[in-house]
């Protein structure tokens, strides 16, 4: 980043602020803020100095970026062991991304065709990557060479070759076939020289090792090959690094059904120094889906607006279908969250945005059932029984997968279902759905379970109050009440969070009803 539009526009995206917005703050307008991003104008000094207040950044920095001397001049500094303490780290001679000969070894060996290495990951959206053997014809050239005669070839260079030959690999056979070449290149790091390494060789490494453990389901050695990668970017200040392996943490997090820690650990990733707006969006998108599993519905309306603004952004790299279903799936949530408020306007205006993006892409399974479930809610409410009753059936006919989120959603859509048997008055068809809902194997994340469990216990109350059975309706409350009981004792994290409370506040508002 040399530039002062640069840093202007890096600053905006990272605080999820439009033109508009940071022009009205800097007392500018709009079209001088694209002026400055685009590199076509210099701020004025007052100008730089109401961004360094703003930005809360060290104004002689600021000032520095907005002068008007040639690149390779700041570039000169910035390398220089003299540099001026108000230059971030970051910024300085990185061991990351300097240009030595184990750069230039990199690029030879590179193939053209597949993704760099840094962003070939889950949390980049990375596929695999066919390439031909003439596409790598030359850098398994150079390999064989190093392989052939050794001595002439500096430790670094040999372990780049070591590197990419596993790269190689785990584009022509998956993850699995690179997790030998990756472990024995990290191994010898390990007990060699560190010195004789550059750092981002060992991050990509270890990266990738753990990427392999991740895909083969060994999540012990993907956690703890994570973390060293976390530790490797944190030592050069590489936020973007930091990022995607704690990224990657929390999708373990997530995995392992502890929704409460996922969340912890993307906030870890969030409050990251100089964090890239692709790590913001990419964080802030699974901590909102987080949010709305702990019914925290402020917090997933709020990061939903904020996080729209991001994958909106035609600057933020990533695969745009990809970035478009980020989109949709925070706009699906704050849809759900608005209904749970009985925000039914706010609820409305959700669905017309999700509906106005459904005309570009075609969502996955999973998105295209939660979308139902949630629309049928919003009609239940309206009291269009017939309307909303082929919503949560058109999802149960989904291939939804077999994880927490299909499970959850199959029974959601049940519970859908046998409310409005209920109030259609066809109880048998309402008991004979809640039956079904037993068949829903336990999910593995607590705070969704619990969830699940009142969700139905709710559904049997609505039920069993329609037949006029009061002890059946205490009785059901007495038992969802044990289970919260149980879940907390079991993790107390789980009882400050707001399911809790709901849950809590509508056994109140059923007794009463029976009561009365």
């Amino acid at each position: 980043m040399l530039h002062f539009g640069e840093y202007l526009r890096q600053a905006r995206l990272s605080q999820g602020l439009t033109m508009q917005e940071l022009a009205e703050r800097l007392e500018v307008s709009p079209q001088f803020i694209s002026l400055l991003e685009s590199t076509k104008r210099h701020p004025s000094d007052k100008l730089v100095q109401r961004a360094a207040r703003l930005f809360e950044e060290d104004l002689n920095y600021l000032r520095f970026l907005a002068q008007p001397i040639p690149e390779a001049q700041k570039r000169a500094l910035f390398e220089s062991p003299s540099a001026p303490d108000y230059i971030p780290q970051s910024m300085r001679t990185n061991i990351m991304v300097q240009d030595t000969d184990d750069a230039l070894m990199e690029s030879l060996l590179r193939a053209p065709a597949l993704p760099d290495p840094e962003e070939d990951t889950i949390y980049h959206f990375g596929v695999n990557v066919e390439v031909s053997d003439a596409e790598l014809a030359v850098p398994r050239s150079l390999i064989d060479q190093m392989r052939n005669d050794p001595e002439r070839f500096p430790l670094k260079m040999q372990a780049w070759a070591d590197f990419y030959e596993a790269y190689y690999d785990r584009h022509a056979g998956g993850r699995a076939a690179a997790l030998d070449g990756f472990a024995k290149l990290c191994d010898r790091m390990a007990t060699e020289t560190g010195e004789a390494y550059p750092q981002r060789l060992r991050y990509l490494a270890v990266l990738h090792h753990a990427l392999c453990h991740h895909e083969g389901d060994d999540a012990a050695s993907a956690r703890r090959l994570y973390t060293q990668a976390l530790e490797y970017a944190a030592a050069v200040d590489d936020p973007a690094g930091q990022a995607c392996a704690l990224w990657h943490i929390s999708s373990l997090d997530c995995a392992e059904g502890d929704t409460i820690r996922m969340i912890e650990t993307l906030h870890k990733a969030l409050r990251i120094k100089d964090i890239p707006p692709f790590a913001l969006a990419r964080c802030r998108t699974d901590a909102v889906t987080g949010y709305l599993a702990l019914w925290r519905n402020e917090d997933v309306i709020a990061g939903a607006n904020e996080t729209i603004k991001l994958w909106r952004s035609s600057t933020l790299p990533g695969p745009q279908d990809d970035k478009s279903l980020c989109l949709i799936q925070m706009e699906v949530s704050a849809f759900e969250a608005a209904l749970r408020m009985d925000r039914e306007e706010e609820a409305r205006n959700w669905l017309s945005r999700v509906r106005s993006m459904r005309v570009r892409i075609e969502l996955p399974d999973l998105q295209e059932g939660q979308l139902s479930a949630a629309t049928g809610t919003l009609l239940i409410g309206r009291d269009r029984l017939t309307q909303a009753k082929k919503h949560p059936n058109a999802a149960l006919r989904l291939t939804l997968p077999d994880d927490d989120d299909g499970n959850h959603l199959r029974v959601t859509c049940q519970r859908l279902l046998a409310d409005i048997a209920v109030l259609e008055r066809r109880p048998v068809d309402a008991e004979a759905l809640l039956r079904d809902t037993e068949r829903t194997p336990a999910l593995n994340s607590a705070v969704r379970e619990l969830d699940r469990q009142g969700q139905v216990a709710f559904a049997w109350v609505a039920l069993h109050r329609a037949q006029d059975s009061a002890d059946a309706v205490n009785t059901t409350l007495d038992g969802l009440e044990e289970t919260i009981k149980s879940v907390v004792a079991d993790d107390k994290r789980i009882g400050d969070t707001p399911l809790v409370a709901h849950l809590y506040e509508r056994i109140g508002e059923m007794r009463d009803a029976a009561a009365a």
